[in-house]
């Protein structure tokens, strides 16, 4: 009888964690980028020094942890994209699905957590002519 009671829930245990070949799972994200930050300054230089600039109701960055993202311009949610993201080091990796096109974005990442933002940088071609860099702050 307890041979019987064993096999019975070993089978039960064997059968709830297989997974079919059409689900996947998606890996959750811990990382210290996973919320929502807001453009506050914007750093430009065309040939002279660097200034930084404030930026008055930025840009809205909301990073899920299920490695997705929301790109607003304002708190109102206008002029919305999304897709995924990857953030290892100090890479951060963008991938916007428009229509039938992809876009991917990539950045160097700079986390100030005494002043709870980050300082993202392009690392591909940009209209930027030597340095560019936008400073979110951790609002969510």
């Amino acid at each position: 009888m307890k041979k019987i009671i064993i096999i019975s829930v070993v089978a039960i245990l064997w059968s709830c964690t297989e997974i079919s070949s059409d689900e996947t799972i998606t890996p959750l994200i811990t990382s210290r980028i996973v919320g929502t930050w807001q453009l506050n300054e914007a750093l430009f230089s065309s040939g002279g020094t660097a200034v930084w600039e404030i930026i008055e109701n930025g840009e809205i960055l909301d990073f899920k942890i299920d490695g997705t993202f929301v790109k607003s311009k304002t708190e109102e949610n206008t002029n919305v994209r999304s897709g995924k993201y990857v953030y290892e080091g100090n890479v951060l990796q963008l991938t916007f699905k428009n229509d039938d096109k992809t876009e991917v974005q990539s950045f160097s990442v700079e986390m100030d957590t005494e002043e709870n933002s980050i300082i993202t940088t392009p690392n591909e071609n940009t209209i930027c002519v030597e340095l560019c860099s936008l400073r979110y702050k951790r609002i969510k």
